[in-house]
């Protein structure tokens, strides 16, 4: 590369600073160094570099002029490099990924917009043809998760080593020398459900009374989802968990957010 005549004793970006370590003087470069200082007050500059010139070891305990232009020049060509050759690449990447994202929402409007009836942007059984909008507002809203009567129990021994085939890995690590139950749940793949979630949970409990719909029922609901303790969060998945009793009856659960 050709030297930058605004920088002209920089070796950046060619080469690393080409200034050796500075070590700390002995009891005799210290001397000559005073000498030195010595010369220069009093403006007897020809004996002061010929002091230099016969004692080239004092080059690595001594901060020349030379040695601070070679620092600022290199300082100065770091500077210009990333203002001219890296801030222009960062800037083009960013507008590159700006301009992706609005292509796939565009694209995603374009389908939505031709599908007549299905306007929310439900395109599809498959998840591909989903449009961007379409995954964004699913990925925010409240879906229920029914929990059904068939719940899985397991004994996980604190000090014996168990055969864990066919249970879940995250409730592998539950010590309880006691017998407790799990469902585990598939979600659909457009609720967008991973294990760094942390969903809020709740029962589902209308609000109109009917035939399904009595205060006995709301009591029930209420009692069954009390027996839940904990609700881990997979790849498109939710575990629920009893450590003590199961619940009795099916009942459906809401899960919102992230």
């Amino acid at each position: 590369m050709a030297i930058d005549t605004r920088t002209p004793l920089a070796a950046f970006p060619d080469k690393y600073i080409q200034i050796a370590r500075k070590t700390a003087p002995n009891s005799e470069q210290l001397t000559l160094i005073n000498q030195y200082n010595t010369f220069i007050k009093n403006q007897d500059y020809l004996s002061a570099s010929n002091l230099l010139a016969n004692n080239p070891s004092l080059a690595s305990c001594r901060f020349s002029t030379e040695d601070y232009n070679i620092i600022i020049d290199e300082i100065k060509a770091t500077e210009i490099y990333f203002k001219e050759k890296v801030e222009p690449k960062i800037e083009e990447q960013l507008q590159q990924n700006i301009d992706e994202v609005k292509d796939i929402i565009r694209e995603g409007n374009a389908i939505t917009n031709n599908i007549g009836s299905a306007a929310d942007g439900y395109i599809g059984s498959d998840l591909s043809t989903f449009s961007s909008s379409y995954i964004f507002r699913q990925m925010r809203k409240t879906f229920g998760v029914v929990l059904s009567t068939n719940w899985q129990s397991a004994t996980l021994y604190s000090n014996a080593s168990t055969d864990n085939t066919g249970i879940p890995e995250n409730i592998v690590e539950i010590k309880m020398d006691k017998a407790f139950y799990y469902q585990e749940i598939a979600i659909d793949p457009i609720h967008g459900v991973s294990c760094f979630d942390s969903p809020i949970i709740s029962p589902n409990i209308g609000v109109t009374p009917s035939a399904n719909n009595t205060v006995a029922r709301w009591k029930q609901i209420q009692k069954d989802f009390g027996c839940i303790s904990r609700v881990y969060t997979m790849m498109n998945k939710l575990l629920f968990v009893c450590f003590e009793k199961k619940p009795s009856t099916e009942f459906t659960v809401l899960v919102k957010g992230r």
